[in-house]
């Protein structure tokens, strides 16, 4: 981008003052999450018309350890509809102090263990009482980069992780009940800063359970999450009926 001075004299605008394009609003968003499957790597059957493509008999869970009601699979009410919810909070800069954030909202009905372990106590068909880890890519570009943390700039991919907590049902018929109802800045404090105006790509929504061993989404988490046992439990998706 170029200009011109009070002499005539045209020049060239640093590259660091240029702002970036846009959207006029983006949010809230609501993402709806499936039960996670593995990927077909060693098909046995063909998928019907018109996607005939290999496909494999049966179909594997991605995490081994949770599940939820389903009639045909395991006898139990099909109970789970589970979301992730993401809402900006406009600042005032008309009035002292940061109050721009992101509100954060995970829910998740039925879920059930399918196992018996350290993580599963009661057993298959039990209420999950452990944590859920809900996560996504994040690619930033805001206004908060080079040393004055004035220039706009993308930031290299990361990952938001939020911890929920899973809690039993009165109802034998349904299994825990998983929640987190929080903002961004209470988890990463200082991530969402008022007048440094950002654009937030996300990746795909992922939930993992905590693993066998239950641990991982302790005191450390968000910032430090999971020890390597955990697996994909739901993942973005819609569901026809």
């Amino acid at each position: 981008m170029f200009y011109k001075d009070d002499a005539g004299n045209w020049g060239r605008l640093a590259t660091t003052s240029i702002g970036y394009a846009r959207p006029l609003a983006a949010s809230p968003i609501s993402t709806s999450l499936v039960l996670a499957y593995d990927q077909c790597t060693a098909p046995n059957r063909t998928h019907g018309p018109p996607i005939q493509e290999p496909s494999c008999n049966p179909p594997v869970r991605s995490s081994p350890m949770l599940t939820a009601g389903t009639f045909d699979a395991n006898g139990a009410d099909p109970q789970l509809v589970a979301q992730l919810h993401l809402g900006v909070v406009v600042g005032d800069p008309s009035t002292p102090g940061d109050q721009s954030d992101v509100g954060v909202a995970f829910d998740a009905t039925d879920v059930r263990c399918a196992v018996t372990n350290t993580a599963c106590p009661s057993g298959q068909g039990s209420d999950y009482t452990g944590k859920l880890l809900a996560r996504a890519s994040l690619r930033m570009t805001d206004k908060l980069n080079g040393p004055d943390q004035d220039e706009p700039g993308t930031v290299k991919d990361t990952l938001i992780e939020l911890p929920a907590s899973c809690v039993t049902t009165a109802a034998s018929t349904i299994g825990a009940h998983c929640a987190l109802n929080t903002t961004m800045d209470a988890l990463i404090p200082g991530v969402v800063r008022e007048g440094k105006r950002a654009v937030w790509q996300l990746g795909q929504v992922t939930v993992r359970d905590a693993g066998p061993n239950g641990t991982g989404y302790g005191a450390g988490c968000p910032t430090a999450c999971g020890d390597g046992d955990e697996r994909t439990f739901l993942r973005q998706g819609i569901f026809v009926p």
